[in-house]
């Protein structure tokens, strides 16, 4: 794109975003016109649902975003929201608030009230809290700014009730949570013809400007559901006023106003078709795990799993392995403090010659002159060790057959865990030593601008962190990327703990059960129709094979990096604990492997990407270095424990380079971001994963097994009623 085009496109950009701010001021959209006072997320209060269905899919407390607008609150799901009608609106004038302190040990919690309609009564607006006390007393001073006096909440035998203050897509009567607040003054139900309790506002009866056209959704439904839909069209009466009753000549269509399904909807509410999906998604599930009982009975045998970990076959060369990785971390340590006690030589010879009355500046460029040599010596011996802690248990996994799958494949992925904390340990530790030679402070040491703490509580400096209680912290904590120390949580959490090692058996049998009963009898039934070349059956067998390989991958991420990691930082009290984000939202294939494993996304970008850019000068240098360096330890991964290099996973991950430049293409040409969001699903849930499984799967049976040894799944021939057939799926 030129200069010209692009200044084009950038005018065109300002001018549309102008109009959508002019469109969605005029409905109303941005707290009427308000100055915005404050926003920021706050936890919200809501009543624990009546059926423990209901308590399984809502939360007592929900992270929502709160906006203040003068004498207002509005609440969304996400900022990201804030351009469509909020969730809940909240008029403050007449409102206090209760502070409540803290709650469960570390959340502050304040309520927002209003004296209710019988004498002697209080209603909750909402309930609020927030982990920070910085936060809740802001919010505080905002809402005392706007005429909301604080107090203490008062002993009450029961909570107060809660007013409904949400949105309401259509008219119809909505009953509030709180039972004073079911009926107006007359008794009679609450609606929008009738005036709504104190802090409560529904759609249409705050004021907005006139707009012509097309109007906001909220004008669509009021206009059609309002307390003018319950009246009808308008008589004169003779020399009277007007008369209203339903009747033949009632007036239906009064605004202009496009169907639900139209594009020119801002909003609209697809929560049924929603439900219909899951139902749905539920019946096809259900149905699949029926024709899989009907085919193979009962495959689960957890007895196996566990005896395949415990007792492998060739137990001594495994046991012998595992001390190699133990033994060159020891080297390393050693290697590290020797590079260390070398810099302090030549620094201690520096000061002896400045003493001898030669220039201090001659002193350091003298007693420095071998660093180089040093360093590369350090260099040598570090990248052996490293190397050779890596290579022997690859080595001997790969070429001795005996080593089973499951414990081979466990050696490794803890081999190359080790491996690269190993190289970052080292890498760190150059770059600090070499700080300290040029009398350089780097950013998380103490006396620098915002260090972190050890073990003690205390801050640290390099060559400080040179203990062996350091790095084997460092190999404990679920980090791959070494620092001299890291952020601390302030407490143990024993309940959570318990809670967390729980979910991981139950999601841990799930995901043996989804391996045993499903991928497994797929991929052996797959390997037929690859091994023959019918493409339609193996096309079949592949999209068959795709949806239980989507669970055992969902498995895994779940019980890796949300209970493994989590788990792993309660023990070890690491307090970063952003170990994903919302890949599942990836726009991009660049974006998703940026989101979904925050701990090789961190070594890579600091120990590959980093170094790569700033010796050549190019960003794409980097990417395809990083790409290059994350597929040799997907092959290294999935290939060693099949005792069988083939580089369909290498290739795999290096062709993710071009469908990473395709996707940015595509999000910036089509500017739909759910267009790459499915491209994304289909590569990893389609080709990606089941192709690789299944391609790995035929080398391993044509390599390691005989056309007898091939394990064909046992199937359960269900005869069929009326005929002489039987049914086998």
């Amino acid at each position: 794109m030129s200069q010209s085009e692009l200044s084009q496109e950038i005018e065109r950009l300002k001018q549309e975003n102008s109009q959508l701010t002019e469109l969605v001021t005029a409905k109303g959209l941005l707290g009427n016109g308000q100055k915005l006072l404050m926003c920021g997320y706050l936890n919200k209060y809501s009543e624990r649902p009546g059926s423990w269905l209901a308590g399984l899919l809502n939360k007592e407390w929900n992270l929502r975003f709160f906006c203040l607008y003068g004498n207002t609150l509005q609440y969304f799901k996400t900022e990201k929201d804030m351009l469509g009608h909020p969730r809940g609106y909240i008029d403050l004038q007449g409102a206090r608030i209760e502070t409540e302190g803290r709650k469960r040990g570390h959340y502050w919690t304040f309520n927002v009230v209003k004296d209710g309609a019988r004498p002697g009564e209080t209603i909750s607006l909402v309930r609020c809290s927030t982990e920070s006390q910085n936060t809740a007393d802001h919010w505080l001073t905002k809402l005392k700014a706007v005429g909301c006096p604080s107090m203490e909440a008062p002993d009450r035998a029961e909570p107060p009730p809660i007013a409904d203050v949400r949105y309401k897509e259509d008219g119809m009567k909505r009953s509030s949570s709180a039972h004073s607040l079911a009926s107006s003054d007359t008794g009679g139900p609450l609606d929008r013809s009738a005036t709504p309790p104190p802090g409560m506002h529904y759609r249409g009866q705050e004021s907005r400007p006139a707009h012509s056209g097309y109007t906001s959704q909220s004008e669509m439904s009021d206009a059609g559901t309002s307390s003018s839909r319950h009246v009808t069209a308008q008589r004169q009466g003779s020399g009277g006023t007007p008369t209203e009753r339903r009747g033949p000549s009632t007036v239906v269509h009064r605004v202009c106003q496009p169907s639900p399904l139209s594009s020119e909807r801002i909003s609209y509410n697809f929560e049924g078709l929603r439900n219909l999906i899951m139902v749905l998604f539920a019946a096809t599930t259900i149905r699949l795990m029926i024709e899989n009982f009907l085919k193979y009975g009962i495959r689960i045998n957890p007895k196996n799993w566990v005896m395949a970990v415990l007792t492998p076959e060739a137990a001594p060369e495994m046991l012998l392995l595992w001390m190699y990785v133990f033994g060159f971390i020891g080297l390393i340590w050693g290697v590290t403090r020797g590079a260390e006690w070398l810099r302090k030589s030549n620094e201690q010879a520096a000061r002896a010659s400045t003493k001898q009355g030669i220039s201090p500046a001659t002193a350091h460029r003298n007693a420095n002159q071998f660093v180089p040599l040093q360093e590369a010596g350090i260099f040598f011996f570090s990248a052996v060790f490293i190397a050779a802690e890596l290579g022997i248990p690859v080595y001997n996994v790969l070429m001795n057959a005996a080593v089973p799958v499951i414990p081979g494949f466990i050696l490794v992925l803890v081999t190359s865990v080790v491996f690269l904390k190993l190289v970052s340990y080292v890498h760190c530790n150059w770059d600090l030593r070499s700080a300290r030679r040029n009398n350089e402070i780097r950013v998380g040491e103490r006396g620098s601008s915002g260090p972190v703490y050890d073990l003690a509580g205390n801050a640290v400096r390099y060559p400080e962190n040179l203990t062996l209680n350091n790095l084997l912290y460092f190999l404990a904590a679920p980090t791959l990327v070494y620092q001299v120390a890291y952020p601390r949580s302030q407490r143990f959490r024993i309940r959570w703990v318990i809670k967390r090692m729980a979910e991981l058996v139950v999601v841990s049998m799930f995901g043996l059960i989804v391996t045993e009963q499903y991928v497994s009898p797929a991929i052996v039934n797959s390997y037929g129709a690859f091994n023959e070349l019918r493409y339609l059956q193996a096309f079949e067998r592949l999209l068959k094979l795709s949806v239980p390989t989507l669970w055992g991958w969902l498995v895994v991420f779940y019980t890796l990096f949300h209970l493994l990691l989590n788990i792993t930082a309660e023990f070890t009290g690491f307090g970063d604990r952003e170990f994903y984000l919302a890949w599942w939202n990836a726009e991009s294939i660049g974006e998703y492997w940026t989101l979904w494993n925050m701990p090789v996304h961190h070594w890579i970008i600091r120990h590959v990407y980093i170094p790569i850019k700033s010796i050549t000068g190019s960003r794409y240098a980097g990417i395809l270095a990083s790409f290059f360096v994350s597929a040799i330890f997907h092959e290294v991964l999935i290939a060693v424990p099949l005792h069988r290099i083939k580089g369909y996973a290498f290739f795999g991950m290096l062709a993710q380079v071009p469908m990473v430049i395709v996707t940015e293409w595509l999000k910036r040409k089509i500017k739909k971001p759910f267009v790459g969001n499915v491209i994304f699903w289909i590569s990893f849930c389609i080709i990606g994963q089941p192709l690789c499984m299944i391609m790995y799967y035929h080398d391993y049976v044509h390599f390691h097994m005989s056309q007898q040894q091939i394990p064909i799944p046992k199937m359960n021939m269900v005869p069929i009623p009326g005929t002489s057939m039987e049914y086998n799926g």
